[in-house]
């Protein structure tokens, strides 16, 4: 057994090239400063929050996939 275990693969990554808006985008790059993150990580962690919250996309989504299993 390795003293040291194997680093676990990266997740499945898509780019996703965007323009925002300059004052967004310096608040962005202030508050990745501020949590010592990544643009990357702050964009991804809002959207999971947005996601996991909107109870109306929440809705839609499982309506969309509930037609997609009873055609």
């Amino acid at each position: 057994m390795p003293l040291i275990p194997a680093q676990p693969a990266p997740p499945n990554k898509d780019a996703l090239p965007l323009r925002l808006e300059r004052e967004l985008h310096a608040q962005l790059r202030d508050y990745a400063e501020f949590l010592g993150s990544s643009k990357e990580y702050i964009v991804t962690a809002a959207l999971r929050r947005v996601f996991r919250h909107d109870k109306d996309f929440l809705a839609w989504q499982q309506g969309r996939r509930d037609a997609v299993k009873d055609p």
